[in-house]
């Protein structure tokens, strides 16, 4: 895809497409790009996207460069957040996450906020919601799912973690890596990096 894609109502010529090395260790995806992302047309480079980079790094072991490729169920940003997303948005852009699945082939998924692990299961798996839970990320973190022989494992949007992080002002301003005691055991951020580790076995089975 390219900038100018006006494909839904999203569409504003400031799409960002997926990218990264074509043989990726690791596919992201997740749920949409914010405004540092529609400025530059690269995904994950914000402060929220910086603080998966570390991650990845620091935790997971992997070049976030070399053997990462980040995408978005969503390719532009909504101008009302997750409110301005709909059926026909996740529709439109649904070939594209298609696309990097297919094409990527990594060793592992890692489906990463909550629109993404809804949009993977419904509009990918085409699995139909529980009726008692629903998609629900809070119970599905950490969770591994295997479909047509790729391996998807669920966590946190890292927008979200970093929200926790300012507002806790957990590690100060700099970029020093997560660490499992700065958080309360259970919290979103602990899970988060429990994830993470959880990713790097997965990894090191695939390979």
């Amino acid at each position: 895809m390219d900038r100018n894609c006006k494909a839904c109502k999203l569409g504003c010529g400031r799409a960002v497409p997926s990218h990264g090395p074509s043989k990726a260790k690791l596919l992201v995806i997740s749920d949409y790009p914010g405004a540092k992302e529609s400025e530059m047309g690269l995904n994950m480079v914000g402060r929220s996207g910086q603080l998966l980079r570390d991650a990845l790094k620091n935790i997971v072991g992997l070049d976030p460069e070399r053997d990462v490729y980040y995408a978005n169920v969503i390719r532009c940003e909504p101008t009302d957040g997750a409110k301005s997303i709909g059926k026909a948005e996740i529709n439109a852009c649904k070939r594209f996450t298609l696309e990097d699945i297919r094409t990527v082939n990594p060793g592992a998924i890692l489906v990463a906020g909550n629109l993404a692990f809804q949009t993977v299961l419904s509009q990918i798996f085409l699995m139909e919601k529980d009726s008692e839970s629903g998609f629900s990320l809070s119970k599905a973190h950490g969770s591994v799912y295997e479909y047509l022989g790729k391996k998807y494992l669920v966590t946190w949007n890292p927008a979200h973690i970093e929200q926790y992080k300012f507002k806790r002002r957990v590690g100060g301003t700099d970029r020093r890596p997560l660490y499992e005691d700065w958080y309360p055991t259970g919290s979103e951020p602990w899970m988060f990096i429990r994830d993470m580790q959880k990713l790097r076995i997965l990894l090191e089975a695939e390979a």
